[in-house]
């Protein structure tokens, strides 16, 4: 699986309100993230050369959204 990484808004469709796309936002960049089975995690993830439990890896992910979010913010300011 590969989690892309973009800048820009992505226009989340809302109840009633219609959205055309006028410009399709560029991946800046990606990780490739490989599910794996070990005997002492059973299923999880291959990311960055380090294998993680599926915990770590949604929290290293989210982890990243925040920290794009909170420098977008900044960067707006």
């Amino acid at each position: 699986m590969l989690l892309r990484e973009i800048n820009g808004r992505i226009p989340i469709q809302e109840q009633g309100k219609m959205y055309v796309a006028i410009d399709f936002p560029k991946p800046t960049g990606g990780t490739w993230i490989d599910l794996r089975r070990t005997p002492e995690l059973g299923w999880c993830w291959e990311m960055e050369g380090r294998v993680r439990s599926t915990k770590e890896t949604a929290e290293t992910i989210v982890s990243r959204l925040v920290d794009r979010v909170e420098r977008a913010a900044q960067s707006t300011r």
